[in-house]
């Protein structure tokens, strides 16, 4: 597994939002397809991150795709002050929550800070719902909804007592 360094903050759908051609990233919205905006902006909006690597988003749902598709997939909880939901790969699930936790505690070296501390610690003024971690591809929130219309778009079934909780 890759160092987790790019990771893409998420936030809750807009519904008031116009697509905007000419925002994040050079290609719009960080090399995604209209299409494929119009299906995720239902669930979650990109926080503007200010950064070229951050083009990388395509390559990581990408990822999530081709590994969903081949069963590969898993979801899980970790319980900190808040739940934090993921979705990963099967073999790295190990190293995912790892990962999540030095996340969390503000220890795993981003190129960008997270904010997921500010969100565990109950910061009222956090706006932060889930993230991509784009080394990689997996994804982690602190929204159920979110994470269960995310499973749902990668059409993933595993774990489903997760969701209904």
């Amino acid at each position: 597994m890759e160092s987790a360094y790019l990771v893409q903050r998420l936030l809750s759908p807009n519904p008031n939002r116009i697509f905007n051609p000419f925002t994040f990233g050079a290609s719009g919205n960080g090399g995604l397809s209209k299409e494929a905006i119009e299906l995720v902006s239902k669930i979650w909006e990109f926080d503007y991150m200010g950064r070229g690597e951050f083009g990388k988003v395509p390559e990581a749902l990408n990822r999530i795709y081709e590994y969903g598709s081949k069963n590969k997939a898993v979801t899980g909880e970790i319980k900190l002050s808040k739940q934090v939901f993921y979705l990963c790969e099967s073999d790295e699930k190990e190293e995912v929550e790892k990962i999540i936790r030095k996340i969390a505690k503000n220890k795993q070296n981003l190129l960008e800070p997270a904010f997921l501390d500010e969100v565990i610690r109950g910061d009222k003024n956090s706006k932060y719902k889930g993230w991509l971690e784009l080394n990689n591809g997996f994804m982690f929130f602190v929204n159920r909804e979110m994470f269960s219309k995310t499973i749902n778009l990668f059409n993933i079934s595993c774990l489903e007592k997760i969701i209904k909780q």
